[in-house]
């Protein structure tokens, strides 16, 4: 037994939203080549069947699922989907996210609706979604992929918005940790992007 064979997910299903491209298909196949089975959840069916490719070419099950996570009745059927199709779910791993560079004298309310809604409602209704399923099944890992524009200014960036979005995500993150952590839910942790 080697060193890796303690971080094995053999035998887990890991959900992770945003999966179609960057960090969460960076991710996505991380936890495939751990050994994890995946659903992979974003907007666009091509980049989520993309990277589901990459995943069946690891030898990994796979199922893709289009949502969008500012909406509840789909985060809450992606749930379902995923834990219909594998019959569990032991990582939740949020990474859907909204960005923009916009002058704040410039930001448009549609603009900060996307983004906020993306990076704080998306973030709630995914953990909120998961942490039922879990709570009712034995519990499981959810992480929220935040960033670091959630605790300093970068500069020159005007990303007002993507900033105070990603801290509004690191502080849901430990507030719902604080309180599910007496509940026997599991604890969600947030990673920084």
């Amino acid at each position: 037994m080697g060193l890796l064979d303690d971080f094995s997910l053999a035998g887990k299903v890991a959900l992770v939203t945003g999966g179609g491209t960057g960090i969460g298909r960076a991710v996505a196949l991380g936890l495939a080549q751990a050994g994890a089975d995946i659903a992979l959840s974003g907007r666009t069916e091509q980049t989520l069947e993309e990277s589901a490719a990459d995943i069946r070419a690891l030898g990994r099950n796979v199922l893709t699922v289009t949502c969008d996570v500012r909406e509840a009745g789909e985060v809450a059927a992606m749930v379902d989907r995923v834990t219909s199709h594998f019959g569990r779910m032991d990582v939740a791993f949020n990474n859907a996210g909204a960005f923009g560079w916009i002058p704040g004298y410039e930001l448009s309310e549609a603009d900060w609706d996307r983004i906020v809604d993306t990076n704080m409602k998306g973030v709630f209704l995914c953990m909120q979604a998961e942490a039922r399923w879990m709570r009712e099944h034995g519990g499981g890992k959810i992480i929220n992929n935040a960033s670091m524009s959630g605790s300093i200014v970068n500069h020159p960036q005007q990303q007002s918005t993507y900033n105070a979005s990603k801290a509004g995500c690191v502080h849901l993150t430990k507030s719902l940790a604080a309180e599910w952590i007496s509940a026997s839910i599991p604890c969600p942790r947030s990673g920084v992007k």
